[in-house]
């Protein structure tokens, strides 16, 4: 066996160790998330034929099973992701894990409350434009409606005034000031993210470091004895 055999088989002992526990980390809390969430969507699914079947529309089990199924895990994708990164942060950085939970809100909250003023005008800005948009148009839409219920809507006429509001934000200053709130959004989440992840970065790292040093402390003590021990 050569000389350096000893420490290139402790290093790829311990690359191994590390890489299952990535995989286990994040896969196993991803996947019960998964599970979880698919027998959500056959259960809301089912309860939801029933519904269908009193009124004579019933469908196949097989197909209501693989509906429920493929609307759970779509539905559950977003979830089971933040459960295993979630789940790995903690195996590998420990109580660092806590920082970017904590500084992350704590930074948005304080981003919103600097920018709280230029947040509030884009707002009513926002606000404005649509109220001009329904005064000049929601006047006339009520005017047409009115005859056919003797001075006000019917309840039937509620979907077409609601496709009116919403026709509002294709409005053009209705469209401007939705930028334009939507520009100063972006603006306070930039200043609050980027130190915000600087700080998670640095603090993850460093909890990575030493729960890595405590997962391989006999490993590292192995190599460091072969490192000092002269060669053979």
């Amino acid at each position: 066996m050569s000389a350096d055999a000893a420490p290139s088989l402790i290093r790829r002992r311990m690359a191994r160790r590390e890489a299952a526990l990535w995989l286990s980390a994040f896969g196993w809390p991803a996947l019960r998330v998964l599970v979880l969430g698919a027998a959500l969507g056959v259960a809301l699914v089912v309860l939801a034929s029933e519904t269908v079947d009193s009124i004579g529309e019933g469908a196949a089990m097989p197909d209501l099973l693989s509906l429920g199924v493929r609307y759970g895990l779509l539905m559950a994708v977003a979830p089971a992701v933040w459960a295993g990164v979630a789940s790995l942060a903690l195996r590998l950085a420990r109580g660092w894990a806590v920082v970017p939970a904590l500084t992350l809100p704590l930074y948005v909250a304080i981003a919103c409350w600097l920018r709280a003023d230029a947040l509030r005008s884009a707002m009513r800005a926002l606000s404005a434009a649509v109220d001009r948009h329904l005064d000049q148009g929601g006047v006339e839409v009520l005017r047409d409606l009115a005859p056919a219920a003797g001075g006000a809507p019917l309840p039937t006429d509620v979907p077409m005034l609601m496709a009116h509001a919403g026709d509002a934000f294709l409005d053009g200053p209705v469209r401007v000031a939705l930028a334009a709130l939507e520009g100063e959004v972006g603006i306070t989440l930039i200043a609050a993210l980027v130190p915000g992840v600087l700080v998670s970065i640095v603090a993850l790292s460093v909890g990575y470091r030493r729960g890595w040093a405590e997962r391989h402390e006999a490993d590292l003590e192995r190599l460091r004895r072969a490192a000092s021990s002269p060669a053979g």
